[in-house]
């Protein structure tokens, strides 16, 4: 994880000699984050956002805050806009899917898996967590084929999540 205290102090001083330093703002944000202080990076992302509203990764690290914080509606809404920004960003997409998911809009976080897979088709993950979904809404082929893609990449990228792909794919094929 590093060295977030000194981070702290660096991106500190970093402000101190410029204050409009958007990046500044937003590092020391994400190093808020780390260390378990929602509140003290949502005013960093808040700052950087102020200072460059067009600063696709403050609007993105708002949105992992405003989900740690519970709030998955601006969550969805800052990573919606990280993605008018930046129109690939696949980790937005994949956020905002995970955040769909969390307030039961399936549909939502299937579009925003698919997108992502488009963007990036080796993302194993994604496969993993639209395949749970279309297995949840009873569509067990879409389901199996997900999983074993993912179980596939999982293992191609000698991920420890490759033995749980492969379980769960082992379940979903007995069901």
């Amino acid at each position: 994880m590093g060295d977030n205290n000194g981070a702290l102090a660096d991106f500190n001083k970093a402000i101190e000699l410029k204050q409009d330093f958007a990046k500044a703002y937003t590092n020391r944000g994400v190093a808020h984050l780390n260390l378990g202080d929602n509140n003290g990076a949502l005013a960093d992302f808040n700052k950087a956002i102020e200072l460059k509203p067009d600063y696709v990764d403050a609007y993105f690290n708002r949105g992992v805050t405003h989900s740690k914080l519970g709030d998955n509606n601006g969550a969805i809404a800052d990573y919606t806009k990280a993605i008018e920004i930046k129109p690939d960003y696949v980790d937005a997409y994949f956020n905002r899917g995970v955040t769909h998911s969390k307030l039961g809009d399936n549909n939502g976080a299937i579009a925003d898996y698919t997108k992502a897979i488009e963007i990036k088709p080796d993302y194993a993950e994604v496969y993993f967590k639209r395949g749970i979904l279309y297995n949840q809404l009873g569509d067990r082929q879409r389901a199996i084929s997900d999983m074993q893609k993912s179980a596939k990449l999982f293992c191609e990228q000698k991920s420890p999540n490759c033995q749980i792909a492969q379980k769960n794919l082992r379940i979903l094929q007995q069901q």
